[in-house]
């Protein structure tokens, strides 16, 4: 019995060593020999070995891992009755243990629920069960008063959460924590292992319970042979710093020597190998000898290391894609002598399948894959979602869009809205019937809905009986019950077979591998928790971390695949080039973070109070280098390091130390920046990819390259390319932005007579785009069961509009109403609109009740304001709600052409007040406004703000017809809102009150005539004053104290008043020409900060380049008197 050391820089041929001697022990046939290797590489080093004896087999050898030995062991010796949990179990187990002790448990309470948690929480029992660490040592460890607070609760925390866990598998089960101590008891004589040789390969350290394997191994076994990758002088020192290159596998040697001399065993002559086997050219040899030393020595690189610097992840691969596909036709290699590797996995894999496939690059990447977003997992999380939550949309939506229920997709996307309209949810599901918003359809429609209803509920049907707990087994029944309604088994083997069909082997493989992995989950928690009782939410807990867990292994496509690693983790076979992706700081070396619950000052704390544990964060840093220098010494003619100069969203990113370290080393080694296109390094479809982006820059000016007119030309006279060739060249004929329609198409739209209205006038002076988005391509967001700001400004109209009504009804004066009759019959008003508003939705919630009362104050502050209005001066309310247009109380507004057709505008004036003094009747325009609308020349001058007027001068001329005689007296808009008051002084509640009523005040433009003036507002000249005084609270104008009018009065004379009437007129008669001219190009308007881009919804389907000069329609300051020399040049106002 012996233990013998095989040790050796990088790529001396430790590993080829212990082949060669194993297969010429197995020609001789006298000793079975056992490769024992870290289990993620047992799969090449089988393939590497079967390889190197020349046949298809091995007969007298085999490649193990520890866990696989002890089944190995466990199937001579056997565990009893006992029943292997794994890692999926295990989840499971802990997630029903958690919820058992959750009144115990206090630390993590806030944390147990999260993502991820499980997964942290089974990497430190793992740990306690590696490193021997007891209940009764963290309990007492928990008292101790040298470590924090927060490591003290942990600890109290594990230890309840520890205890019963062991408690738990005492029952009649097995971990693969438990399986490595096991193994230690049952090695023994009795195994025959007395003529069995064992090879430890690929390990740079041990646990202590692999240490205790190999104490055993030493005992039952001629020999133990243990490879570790260090140098001679690490050996054989007595002593090395935790800085030392060869730290780790220097502590691995030392206490394996010290396990040997206690056991007795006579020592065995080491190994030494000295020779770099695998490197075949001097600059690789020199980075495996002087990559530990780069701070002060010296040695040429350049030769076969290669850095680039790339713009983004994406380039980097598509860097490296071009060049293998060089290296493979110029070298006549394989895509197997070639690897990729990251440190960073999970951000390159998607675009790395992606950008593989593009470039025609068999591959295989050496990670099992997350099942997480797999249909049959996603559908299964969704439904645990759906009954614990009780019909959420995001989970019924998940559960539907997996592919795997029984609607299509156009019918999910009809049901998708009509559920998103009226908000079903919740036991809106499980009516019978449903109609809503569907009355005005008609039948058809109520029951095409309700089928959809029907056909996704029937598969529920069986859980919506099932009392508040039930056993874990019932449960797990009606699942496997649901599954075979919806037929998920029939539908995912379809889907394999069209993948196979479609040779997508690795798909196919993966649709076939979940349904195993998933009823595997579902067996394994009947199995462990089938007789339990529980609730509905533990069940569905349970479940989850069970699924969470499942990872898939995927077989390589092809014998000549493109090997994509881990750096670090990834055994890689023997390779010629190599390229490392991702060499950025912050992912290579990886940052420091604990495993496990404990931070890294906690694992130095608990360390110091002598508990082992796994390697902590400094350590960590030392070990990470060396498994940097294995990745890096494995290529033998070419290593290629790639990092991005920018994130995905173009964040800055620096390279990282390992490059400035290589430089050192080689001073000459240059950073090389991604070069342009080189048809030598890509494939048919990563050039048409780019041949788009050259067609778009073509120009007269700057014409396609020749090299790119050959391209071109190559894809023209292949037949198999014509179909995308065409598409290609119709996407690139269209403009990036619309200008304008063709006639025939504006003539189709619009017709000759353009029927609209002033608001969407209004909307096209803002940007043409935006209006034709809406009202000529009729887009529509999706309609959502929430309130919008204009839901509430349509409730706001509809309460005044019945408060106004029920007043003409019950003939009731606006001059005789009080502050009370008036909230009285604003509540009953809002009351009545209230449930009108979106299918009930203010009835929905809490929140939308206090919501009501909220409205029932607004508008009762409104109405009383307006009341107060009306009886501080002589106009007398003559209409509400006044329509124009066909069907309406007046004729729609018609303003002529120049083509001969005609703009037909219809509308509604929400308030028309009317006042006789003096022999003359004057009309007051009001419009209530929710938002922050107010009166400004500029909108007017520009056509944004042309309302009020087209509906003054509408209103005065149909009368005008009929023989009465109008004035203008004036438009208004009334703003409904809270108003709020900023108060730095106590002051009375009279006075809160009138600054309050005075911040109401209506913005407009009345007409320049005392008897106007007072008759808006008496206040402003009481009784017996000889003239006007003071500011108006009700309309905008005021006094000075000589009795001038002041700067902020909005006044115009009849002249003025005419001349701005018949602006609006003409401004409005502009844009529909404009409009019927097909006018359609993204130009939206600048003032300040005020910009229609800000709520307009229709952003994104604009392309409106923000980045172009101008990059908006910047509109040119008009204060008042500039408007009215603008509109009435010849005379000068003052006013």
């Amino acid at each position: 019995m012996g233990l013998r050391f095989i040790i050796g820089r990088a790529g001396t041929g430790k590993t080829t060593l212990c082949m060669e001697e194993i297969i010429a022990q197995q020609n001789t046939g006298k000793k079975r020999q056992v490769l024992i290797v870290p289990e993620q590489f047992t799969s090449q080093a089988e393939r590497d070995l079967i390889e190197k004896t020349g046949h298809n087999a091995i007969l007298t050898a085999e490649v193990l891992s520890f866990g696989r030995l002890a089944h190995r062991v466990f199937s001579k010796k056997g565990i009893g009755s006992r029943i292997p949990l794994g890692d999926i179990g295990k989840s499971m187990a802990l997630r029903k243990i958690l919820l058992q002790e959750k009144e115990q448990i206090s630390y993590f309470q806030s944390v147990m629920d999260k993502p991820g948690f499980i997964d942290q929480l089974g990497l430190t029992l793992s740990e306690f069960f590696q490193y021997r660490i007891s209940p009764e040592m963290t309990e007492e460890l928990s008292l101790s008063e040298n470590l924090s607070h927060g490591a003290r609760e942990k600890l109290k925390d594990l230890t309840h959460i520890h205890r019963s866990y062991l408690e738990f598998l005492k029952q009649e089960y097995i971990s693969a924590d438990e399986t490595l101590g096991l193994l230690a008891e049952r090695l023994d004589d009795s195994l025959g292992f007395s003529d069995t040789e064992f090879w430890l390969d690929g390990f740079y350290g041990f646990t202590p319970q692999e240490y205790d394997v190999i104490r055993r191994l030493l005992q039952v076994s001629p020999q133990v042979n243990i490879t570790l990758t260090m140098d001679e002088n690490s050996f054989r020192g007595a002593f090395l710093p935790p800085s030392a290159p060869f730290y780790e596998p220097y502590m691995t040697k030392k206490k394996l020597t010290a396990l040997a001399e206690e056991l007795g065993l006579t020592p065995v002559a080491p190994t030494i190998l000295k020779e770099n086997r695998r490197a075949e050219t001097d600059a690789l040899k020199n980075l495996e000898k002087e990559y530990f030393y780069s701070f002060f020595r010296k040695a040429p690189l350049a030769e076969s290391v290669h850095i680039t610097a790339c713009p983004n992840l994406q380039e980097e691969i598509r860097f490296a894609a071009g060049k293998i596909l060089r290296l493979i036709r110029e070298e006549q290699i394989r895509f197997r002598d070639i690897a990729i590797v990251t440190n960073a996995m999970e951000v390159y894999e998607k675009n790395l399948r992606g950008i593989l496939a593009e470039y025609d690059i068999p591959y295989f990447i050496d990670a099992r894959r997350e099942t997480a977003s797999h249909p049959l997992v996603s559908l299964l999380t969704a439904l645990l979602d759906i009954l614990v939550y009780d019909f959420k949309y995001d989970a019924m939506f998940a559960y539907l869009k997996s592919g795997l229920t029984p609607l299509t997709t156009e019918e999910i996307d009809i049901l998708e809205n009509y559920v998103l309209a009226y908000g079903i949810k919740g036991y809106k599901w499980k009516q019978e019937y449903w109609d809503y918003g569907l009355v005005r359809e008609g039948a058809e429609a109520i029951e095409a809905i309700n089928g959809l209803r029907e056909k996704i509920m029937l598969p529920f049907a069986p859980f919506l009986n099932l009392p508040k707990t039930a056993s874990f087994h019932t449960f797990i029944r009606l699942i496997l019950q649901h599954l075979d309604t919806l037929q998920a088994a029939e539908t995912l083997e379809n889907w394999a077979n069209a993948a196979a069909a479609e040779g997508n082997l690795n798909r196919a493989e993966e649709y076939r591998q979940i349904w195993q992995l998933v009823m595997d989950v579902l067996e394994k928690a009947d199995a462990i928790l089938g007789k339990e009782e529980l609730t509905l939410p533990e069940m569905a807990k349970i479940l989850e971390a069970g699924l969470e867990k499942c990872t898939m292994g995927v077989i390589p496509p092809t014998a000549d695949s493109l090997l994509i690693g881990d750096l670090e983790r990834s055994r890689l076979p023997e390779i010629k080039y190599l390229f490392v992706l991702g060499v950025n700081e912050g992912i290579l070396p990886s940052p420091a973070t604990a495993q496990g619950i404990f931070t890294e000052n906690e694992r130095d704390l608990l360390t110091a109070q002598g508990m082992e544990l796994a390697n902590g964060g400094k350590r960590k840093v030392f070990e990470e280098n060396y498994l940097i220098y294995r990745g890096l010494t494995k290529p033998s003619r070419g290593l290629w390091l790639t990092y991005a100069a920018a994130d995905s969203e173009g964040k800055e990113l620096s390279p990282s130390s390992l490059i400035e370290n290589l430089r050192k080393l080689d001073e000459t080694l240059p950073i090389t920046a991604l070069q342009g296109f080189t048809p030598e390094e890509t494939s048919p479809e990563a050039a048409f990819h780019l041949l788009g982006n050259e067609m778009r820059k073509y120009s007269e000016e700057t014409p396609i390259s020749p090299l790119w007119q050959d391209i071109y030309r190559f894809f023209d006279e292949h037949e198999a390319w014509e179909n995308r060739l065409a598409m290609l060249k119709k996407g690139i004929g269209k403009t990036g932005r619309p200008e304008r329609l063709a006639p025939k198409t504006a003539k189709a739209l619009y017709g000759k007579n353009i029927l609209s209205s002033v608001s969407r006038l209004e909307r096209f002076a803002g940007c043409p785009f935006s209006f034709f988005a809406e009202y000529g391509l009729k887009a529509e967001e999706r309609r959502l069961y929430q309130l919008h700001t204009p839901d509430l400004g349509s409730l706001f109209h509809e309460v005044l509009e019945l408060f106004s009504n029920k007043l003409e009804e019950d003939s009731i004066p606006w001059k005789d109403l009080t502050k009370e009759k008036t909230a009285a019959l604003i509540e009953t008003c809002v009351d009545e609109a209230a449930p009108r508003l979106g299918d009930r939705i203010l009835m929905e919630s809490a929140a939308n009740q206090y919501l009501v009362r909220r409205l029932k104050r607004v508008s009762v502050k409104a109405a009383w304001t307006l009341v107060q209005h009306l009886q501080m001066g002589d106009f007398t309310p003559a209409g509400y709600e006044v329509g124009f247009g066909l069907h309406e109380a007046l004729p729609p507004i018609v303003i002529e052409l120049g083509d001969g057709g005609s703009l037909i505008l219809n509308g509604k004036i929400d308030r028309v007040d009317l006042l006789d003094a003096e022999g003359t009747r004057y009309v007051k325009i009001i419009d209530y406004k929710s938002g922050n609308k107010t009166f400004r020349f500029q909108d007017i001058y520009y056509g944004l703000q042309l309302q009020l007027l087209i509906y003054l001068d509408a209103y005065m001329k149909y009368y005008e017809k009929t023989g009465a005689a109008l004035k203008p007296g004036g438009v208004f808009y009334f703003r409904i809102a809270e108003p709020t008051l900023s108060l730095e002084k106590e002051v009375s509640a009279e006075q809160i009150e009138k600054t309050l009523f005075e911040n109401m005040k209506m913005s407009g433009l009345l007409l320049q005539e005392d008897a106007l003036i007072q008759s808006l507002d008496r206040s402003l000249k009481p009784e017996g004053a000889k003239d006007f005084s003071g500011a108006s609270a009700i309309v905008p104008v005021g006094f000075t104290k000589k009795g001038d009018f002041s700067a902020s009065s909005n006044l115009a004379s009849e002249e003025q008043y005419d001349a701005i009437l018949q602006f609006v007129t003409q401004r409005t008669r502009e844009i529909g020409q404009a409009m019927k001219a097909g006018i359609i190009s993204p130009a939206p308007f600048k003032d300040g900060q005020r910009s229609p881009c800000s709520y307009c919804k229709y952003r994104s389907i604009c392309r409106h380049d923000y980045e172009e000069k101008p990059k908006w329609r910047k509109l040119k300051k008009i204060n008042k008197a500039d408007f009215w020399t603008e509109i009435m040049p010849e005379e000068s106002h003052s006013k």
